[in-house]
């Protein structure tokens, strides 16, 4: 039996900012409690000022803090959504010139993090005998680019595991989906003369796509969802690389 959306409870990483900000205000409008985890403690109070009122739970947390993480995770049982969202990576640099300390956080946050969370949670969601897990992934997840290196072994790994996760979980009713959003308008992609950003696709389009996922029968998993603005944001700017 599918549980009903008002009985349902999400966690949601990054979710201060951008697509997890979007994201969790799309599910709290639908009528899931979100548990909004994200460092800033101000934006994430203005993210539950912008829900219905008493929909997103603030949880401040560094997800490269372990004791933090696992404080965080201990009010975080009831969920049955995860929404593994937040990401981080510096401008783009050679790997040679990289510094450890840079790529160190880029694996934490994309990689370690999300793994933490549902090794964390999962009892949880199996005892329920339903579930739904979402990675937001990036094109970067199964074609690295120069510069990159770091956060495209954090995401490729972040691919990895959940493919292997959804084998896992098929017969348990927790799905395991990843979402693949191409150039999206947030600040996490930096001013670039070479893009049309009104070509971008929006933070609200990659949370419709999270709906998707939570709300798909029991008998569907949308294990992959990719998306892409359909006009090409530089076109005529030159080649990408």
């Amino acid at each position: 039996m599918t549980p009903t959306t008002a009985s349902r409870t999400a966690l949601v990483t990054g979710a201060s900012r951008g697509i997890g900000r979007a994201v969790a205000l799309r599910l709290a409008a639908s009528g899931i409690e979100v548990l909004a985890l994200a460092r800033d403690r101000d934006a994430l109070s203005a993210v539950a000022a912008a829900a219905i009122p008493g929909k997103v739970v603030p949880l401040p947390c560094d997800l490269t803090d372990p004791p933090a993480l696992r404080a965080a995770l201990e009010q975080c049982v009831s969920a049955t959504i995860i929404v593994n969202n937040a990401g981080w990576a510096t401008p783009r640099t050679a790997f040679a010139a990289a510094r450890p300390d840079d790529w160190h956080r880029t694996l934490t946050v994309c990689l370690h993090a999300p793994m933490t969370i549902v090794h964390t949670l999962l009892p949880a969601l199996l005892a329920a005998g339903h579930g739904t897990i979402v990675n937001i992934l990036s094109p970067a997840a199964r074609s690295g680019r120069a510069g990159e290196a770091a956060y495209a072994a954090a995401k490729a790994g972040l691919r990895g595991f959940g493919e292997s996760l959804r084998d896992e979980l098929r017969d348990s009713d927790v799905k395991v989906a990843a979402i693949y959003p191409g150039y999206v308008d947030t600040a996490f992609l930096p001013p670039n003369r070479r893009l049309d950003r009104s070509r971008l696709l929006l933070p609200d389009d990659v949370a419709a796509a999270v709906m998707l996922c939570v709300d798909s029968p029991p008998h569907v998993c949308p294990s992959e969802i990719v998306l892409e603005p359909q006009r090409n944001p530089l076109a005529n700017k030159g080649p990408q690389r």
